[in-house]
């Protein structure tokens, strides 16, 4: 099995750099109140996918997509890998420092 996992501290200049990792889909989706963190565990989600996929999917934002999903203290939600029509089901915790995401391919 393959696993990517990836632990942030949260910081705002995720909140930047936003529109160079979410699609369109996902801009329209995570516009709500939690966007903040929302946000927080996408960028970890698609870097964690990235240490499972690698350099195939280096255009974060046209090859990963995040499925709509409400923040909880932890859960998973469904990401999709455009190129091989692939889903991984993405695990996370949100604590008071830091997220934590992974997936076990």
């Amino acid at each position: 099995a393959k696993v990517g996992i990836d632990i942030e501290c949260p910081t705002a200049r995720i909140n930047k750099i936003a529109h160079r990792f979410l699609n369109q889909a996902e801009q329209e989706s995570f516009s709500g109140n939690e966007q903040n963190k929302e946000i927080q565990l996408i960028w970890s989600a698609k870097e964690a996918l990235y240490k499972i996929i690698g350099s195939e999917v280096a255009d974060f934002a046209n090859q990963l997509t995040i499925l709509p999903f409400q923040v909880q203290n932890e859960g998973t939600f469904t990401a999709l890998q455009h190129s091989n029509v692939s889903i991984f089901e993405m695990h996370y915790i949100v604590a008071e420092h830091y997220n934590l995401v992974f997936c076990i391919d």
